[in-house]
């Protein structure tokens, strides 16, 4: 991805170069962007909620000295108490005060010439894209100095095509990170004709500065009605059970929290297994989201491919949730999807079951590992991919050669192994592999990485010098 060519906002991080690493003077261009925008189209935003005391633009535009606690305080005065949190986010104190207001200019010169002559809610979407842009391109570049990962735009998309959110409705983003995919559901509801503000939008994330960038860009993109609570929320959940029409979730990928274990036991979001909490927290969010569901409600959430087939715990947990009849689709996405690793996904969509009503007999299988489009290093998921795939789902139809659906039954049969290549095409020369040969596999690289370990252990040995 290019860098965003509507509007630049780079121009005023790099005012920085001198001063700060690229990411340290993020947050601090963010909330100027924010501030800007609300200045730029005051009545709209007034409508909204937001509002900027009556001396802060001029303080934006025209002071030759900026102090960043000044624009931390407004900032705080624009966003209210949407950003639940209880630390202080550092959006850049210790840069100077006349560098700061130099990035000021900089962002105002480039949001007044991008929305010269567009009505506000047209500047409100070109502001909203570029700064999304921007995100992208801050996760794609500085991976290791950011810290963070968006969920990606057509991978959003999906989630948010699939998950089918509507007026009136809750959304809940167990792991909202920088509210990428909370971003596409309210981008939907524009599209649909509805008001984004029509549903109620909540989010919980651990990373202070995540929330804030989260808020900024919900907002940048017409969106004020929500709440993103700064908290872990594995340990202390800011949400209830059977609280929200709709949950969706794109977590950490390889966390494992053994710690966790004898803290979490007994809680009662996690319902679902018999032989105790996993190790890996993949199935502890997963389960917060679903427990998190009314009757009636949807999920969708982005894991790796371990926690469809791997055995002990994880296994109870499938178990019970095929049983309980709420797995509705698997979906198996392409490798590269997502920057900086070729780790391919898995889509699970959930449906609680209305009172009244029973689960799914049955388990869409849908593997779209073929289906991803190729831009520059990595994959997407085009239109015309994520338009096929939602109509395979809404009809829960099957296709010879990408989706079928599978009976419990069989799935159980298979060690509660939630891949959708092993159940499809297994006559062809390319058929899924078995679990036997996957765990094969397996052993087999970890015997070759125990041995690279050991011979790097002696070759450290060999290099320290005798002790005397």
């Amino acid at each position: 991805m290019n860098k965003p060519t509507t509007v630049n906002f780079f121009r005023a991080i790099e005012e920085f170069r001198n001063e700060a690493r690229t990411m340290d003077a993020v947050p601090l261009v963010s909330a100027l962007i924010l501030l800007h925008a609300v200045d730029r189209f005051p009545e709209h935003f007034a409508a909204l909620g937001l509002s900027l005391p009556q001396s802060a633009s001029h303080e934006l535009q025209q002071s030759l000295q900026l102090a960043p606690g000044r624009v931390e305080k407004l900032l705080h005065e624009v966003l209210m108490d949407r950003v639940d949190s209880r630390v202080e986010v550092d959006t850049g104190l210790g840069l100077k005060d006349v560098v700061v207001a130099r990035a000021s200019r900089a962002v105002a010169q480039e949001i007044w010439q991008a929305t010269s002559g567009l009505a506000a809610e047209a500047g409100i979407k070109v502001l909203g894209t570029a700064f999304s842009q921007m995100l992208d391109y801050i996760v794609r570049q500085f991976p290791k100095s950011s810290g963070f990962m968006q969920t990606p735009e057509t991978v959003a998309q999906l989630m948010a095509e699939l998950v089918d959110a509507g007026p009136g409705m809750s959304v809940l983003d167990v792991t909202s990170g920088f509210s990428r995919t909370l971003v596409e559901v309210a981008r939907l509801q524009r599209r649909r004709g509805e008001d984004p503000n029509s549903l109620r939008y909540v989010g919980q994330e651990r990373d202070p500065l995540a929330a804030l960038l989260g808020a900024v860009q919900l907002v940048l993109n017409g969106v004020t009605q929500f709440t993103l609570h700064v908290d872990d929320v594995l340990t202390d959940p800011r949400t209830g059970q059977g609280e929200f029409d709709r949950v969706i979730a794109d977590p950490p990928l390889g966390l494992t929290l053994p710690h966790l274990v004898g803290r979490l036991e007994g809680d009662p979001r996690f319902v679902f297994g018999k032989k105790g909490l996993p190790r890996a927290a993949d199935w502890l969010f997963l389960q917060h989201g679903l427990t998190a569901l009314k009757p009636g409600g949807r999920a969708v959430f982005i894991t790796a491919h371990g926690p469809m087939f791997r055995g002990g715990m994880e296994a109870s947990v499938r178990q019970d949730l095929l049983a309980a009849g709420w797995l509705h689709t698997v979906m198996a996405l392409p490798s590269s999807l997502y920057p900086n690793t070729g780790i391919p996904m898995v889509l699970t969509v959930f449906d609680r079951p209305a009172p009244g009503q029973t689960g799914f007999p049955d388990v869409l299988m849908i593997d779209a590992s073929p289906m991803g489009t190729r831009q520059g290093r990595s994959q997407i998921l085009d239109e015309a991919t994520r338009s096929h795939l939602l109509t395979l789902v809404r009809q829960r139809s099957e296709d010879p050669e990408r989706s079928a659906l599978v009976p419990h039954a069989r799935i159980h049969d298979n060690d509660d192994a939630w891949q959708p290549n092993q159940y499809l095409s297994q006559d062809s020369e390319d058929s899924a592999r078995s679990l036997v040969q996957i765990r094969a596999e397996l052993s087999g690289q970890l015997v070759t990485l125990r041995s690279a370990e050991q011979q790097l252990e002696d070759a450290l040995s060999a290099l320290t010098p005798p002790q005397r």
